[in-house]
């Protein structure tokens, strides 16, 4: 039994691998690096992806935006430092600058009604998340149901596993 759990381990991290590898697209004719000066803590970033995991969920959702990821602001000092929180499908939960999204079209959404330590103690909590794991098993069985093909009967998501979408959730819960 334990063999066929490192198997499995070393299927889906291969797979994870395989969807984060990226793929050519026509780059957006704006630089996302000038959404810098308009974003504030907590603002949601909606972007198209570029590679294969991205796609697919394109393909599938049918919607032009691919993955959310939330600003949190600078995490180090520099000119690009790391100051979007994610869930990466072969990453996990990580801080990326945002250059990560250069080449992609983008939008900002930015809740209402949050005021300045509401905005902080949500950046605070995704800073708190980096180094999560991904949760593949969630993103297979939206697949599935994307699909419309036979779901286990329980789905039990995995509270310190995310996806991008429930990374948001949480974060915003």
């Amino acid at each position: 039994a334990a063999g066929c759990f490192t198997y499995y381990q070393w299927l889906s991290g291969a797979l994870a691998r395989f969807l984060a590898e990226p793929v050519s697209r026509p780059e957006a004719t704006h630089d996302v690096l000038a959404l810098s000066g308009l974003l504030r803590a907590g603002d949601v970033l909606l972007t198209e992806g570029n590679t294969r995991a991205a796609a697919l969920v394109r393909r599938l959702t049918r919607s032009p935006w691919a993955h959310v990821s939330i600003y949190v602001g600078p995490l180090e000092a520099g000119d690009d430092p790391p100051c979007i929180v994610e869930a990466e499908v072969a990453a996990g939960v990580r801080a990326v600058p945002l250059s990560a999204f250069k080449g992609q079209r983008a939008r900002i959404v930015r809740p209402l009604g949050l005021n300045e330590a509401d905005r902080r103690r949500l950046a605070d909590w995704l800073v708190g998340r980096i180094g999560a794991p991904y949760d593949l098993a969630h993103a297979w069985a939206l697949g599935r149901r994307f699909l419309n093909l036979p779901a286990p009967r329980t789905m039990v998501q995995d509270a310190q596993r995310f996806i991008c979408s429930s990374l948001l959730v949480q974060a915003f819960l």
